[in-house]
């Protein structure tokens, strides 16, 4: 019993990594995506103002 219990906890260790894991790098492209947009913004009107 003790072995298939210890199964268990690793696999639910090892998801719940890679499920925060995931979580966080998606979370820090869309940070990157939004400074990009900021910065996209932020040409254009320069190139309007001159």
């Amino acid at each position: 019993m003790m072995d298939v219990s210890e199964r268990l906890v690793v696999l639910a260790v090892g998801f719940f990594v890679t499920s925060v894991v995931l979580f966080a790098v998606v979370y820090w492209n869309h940070l990157q995506e939004k400074k990009i947009e900021k910065l996209v913004k932020k040409v254009e009107r320069m190139g309007k103002l001159r």
